[in-house]
């Protein structure tokens, strides 16, 4: 996950610097920059889930998480962040991939690019895991809603 984290925060790196040229490109370097933005809150998240104390509002500001990079440096040494900053480190990249442009892309069926429906359904994971029940319900219900037409299976064969 880390490796690929690195990959993810050189690209949104470099992605802020691209697109100088012309407003198309500016807006496709954003775009994609939103897309990394959301693998690296779903790397952050399934690494805090697996490696650190389940979220608790009561000790998540001193609860041990994982450390927390977002910002390439090869001779950096990071320490594990607490619980709570890791997971507003996954808030903030989700609010930063919306606000570039992911929250407009329309989900569809087999989609092979981040869409709406993957960034709703990041953030209810993201709502589930912090407790805040009646915000997971929501953003899984646009998902559930979508136009897309999702459809839960019901076997394994499904495909």
């Amino acid at each position: 996950m880390y490796s690929a984290i690195k990959d993810y925060n050189i690209f949104i790196s470099s992605a802020q610097n691209y697109g100088n040229a012309n407003a198309d490109s500016k807006a496709d370097a954003d775009l994609y920059a939103g897309e990394a933005l959301c693998f690296r809150a779903y790397s952050y998240m399934e690494l805090v889930r697996h490696f650190a104390k389940a979220y608790n509002a009561a000790t998540a500001s001193s609860d041990l998480g994982v450390p927390l990079v977002i910002a390439y440096n090869q001779l950096e040494k990071p320490h594990r962040a607490t619980v709570a900053k890791v997971y507003e480190q996954i808030k903030a990249d989700l609010d930063q991939a919306a606000s570039l442009g992911i929250a407009d892309k329309k989900g569809k069926l087999r989609s092979e690019l981040v869409t709406a429906d993957v960034l709703n359904m990041l953030y209810a994971r993201y709502y589930l895991d912090t407790k805040n029940n009646e915000k997971a319900a929501e953003y899984a219900e646009k998902v559930i809603n979508s136009e897309a037409e999702y459809v839960v299976s019901s076997n394994a064969d499904y495909k």
